[in-house]
């Protein structure tokens, strides 16, 4: 099953008969969130609405045997596209962080690499830290493909044959497209598709 993580320490509260309401002014059980105008907030159960400004994120955590999330219908336009999200693999792999077909494009660690296919072959960026957040993007101009990490370029610019999704049918995050093998181990947070070429500048203010 997946579950999902807030990236900040919460306790868990079990009560017995009743809380203690006397005086109470804050109660910021980070239970749920909720967006409030550009901001995402936790709620205050002392319903004094000193709600909490929440500066994290939530995260998705695949265990490596079954869990995917499925995007059948996918469709991205165009030969030009950069995707961007927060990772934290469990430990090194062979699996698939991104699967589109019909017209074959996908991002995964080959042979503990981050790397991607287009046009019948992978071409390899390099390899990541495990155990740990990055935050990676990946840029399609063209036939230019460029990966970064935390802001900085892995690897060196890949020529690779223009990608066509236009026309996607299975799609899954996590997993081959068809979701029976090559799971992902670790977490995935952010996950983000741009039909546009991010600069260098549009990757350092991500980062």
């Amino acid at each position: 099953m997946l579950s999902l993580y807030n990236n900040i320490v919460s306790s868990a509260f079990v009560l017995s008969f009743s809380v203690i309401t006397s005086g109470l002014k804050m109660w910021l059980g980070f239970k749920t969130s909720s967006i409030s105008g550009a901001n995402q907030i936790t709620t205050d159960s002392s319903n004094n609405s000193n709600v909490g400004k929440l500066f994290t994120g939530k995260a998705v955590d695949f265990d490596g045997s079954n869990d995917s999330i499925d995007i059948d219908g996918f469709q991205l336009a165009g030969s030009d596209a950069t995707f961007a999200f927060w990772i934290n693999p469990t430990e090194a792999q062979n699996t698939y962080i991104l699967d589109v077909n019909i017209t074959r494009f996908v991002i995964a660690f080959s042979g503990y690499e981050l790397s991607i296919y287009s046009g019948a072959a992978f071409f390899k960026f390099g390899a990541i830290g495990y155990g740990e957040w990055s935050r990676v993007a990946i840029v399609i101009n063209g036939t230019s493909a460029s990966c970064y990490v935390n802001g900085d370029q892995l690897g060196t610019t890949k020529t690779i044959p223009a990608i066509s999704i236009g026309s996607a049918a299975r799609a899954s995050i996590g997993s081959i497209f068809t979701g029976a093998s090559t799971y992902y181990d670790g977490k995935l947070s952010d996950f983000q598709v741009y039909n546009a070429v991010w600069s260098a500048s549009d990757i350092a203010y991500d980062y």
